[in-house]
């Protein structure tokens, strides 16, 4: 009997742009079982800050939750990122041009941080905050996220990558699993991208986007279903090919690829 799959909405945008890459994460213990490997990297720089980002806003937002005002400021915020982020940064990183130092990074937290303080905080009244939702949507398939935030009509997300990119399937995702698991009528996605900057370029603001959940949500579960149907035939053939190798995609490095050069992955040798 075939092991349950959860699939994280996070993945469907991914999946989009290279189903080899992200099946190595949805089951990379079958893959690997297969003789398939792939070597431990150390963390990009990038996902470092904005996972240490996303813990400041996530700390403000909590605090909105639990008190129905913003009662921090600013600092507390920032001190949790920068705890968090030289945590993360103790065991290597693979730092780039955006952020080629620890120093530049924790001086990039700090105009994050600042603006999703003075932009973000206000706009947002959470009800749920990083709450990790699962649905059941296909015999012994599941689809799993966490939004930043959940409000009464809406799942805004952020962003804090160095570049703005679509994210409907994702945003689709959270739309398909509020859908099952509340009975909160989502009628809006909005992602906040707020980008990590190099210090010597100006720093450009908050960008706002907004989404149709509701074509999002067709999307996602398009995406959904072809993951479905990949993963079952790979399970009956233990082909690679059953998952499209995108040797076109801007992430098809070793930087950000741990498929990259494996066997797994034979394009990219």
């Amino acid at each position: 009997m075939p092991a349950s799959i959860t699939i994280r909405s996070s993945y469907l945008t991914g999946y989009s742009d290279c189903p080899r890459k992200v099946a190595a994460h949805i089951i990379p213990d079958e893959i690997k079982v297969l003789g398939y490997d792939f070597p431990i990297q150390p963390k990009g720089i990038g996902s470092i800050v904005g996972n240490a980002a996303h813990l400041a806003a996530a700390t403000y937002m909590q605090d909105k939750l639990s008190h129905g005002e913003l009662t921090l400021n600013k600092n507390d915020g920032l001190d949790v990122a920068i705890t968090e982020f030289r945590k993360e940064i103790v065991d290597g990183a693979i730092f780039d041009d955006t952020t080629p130092s620890k120093n530049d990074g924790e001086s990039q937290l700090k105009i994050l941080n600042n603006a999703f303080f003075h932009t973000v905080c206000p706009v947002i009244i959470p009800l749920f905050v990083e709450n990790r939702f699962t649905a059941k949507l296909s015999d012994d398939w599941f689809l799993s996220g966490a939004p930043d935030v959940v409000t009464a009509d809406s799942v805004p997300d952020w962003k804090f990558g160095r570049i703005a990119r679509a994210h409907y399937q994702q945003v689709g995702g959270y739309k398909l699993l509020i859908d099952n698991c509340l009975s909160t009528d989502i009628r809006k996605g909005t992602v906040y991208s707020i980008p990590r900057t190099p210090l010597k370029k100006q720093f450009a603001g908050v960008a706002i986007k907004e989404y149709d959940v509701d074509a999002c949500a067709r999307s996602a579960f398009a995406v959904y279903n072809h993951i479905k149907r990949d993963v079952e035939l790979f399970r009956e053939t233990g082909d690679p090919e059953c998952f499209l190798a995108n040797r076109s995609s801007m992430l098809c490095t070793p930087k950000y690829c741990q498929c990259y050069g494996t066997a797994w992955c034979e394009l990219s040798i």
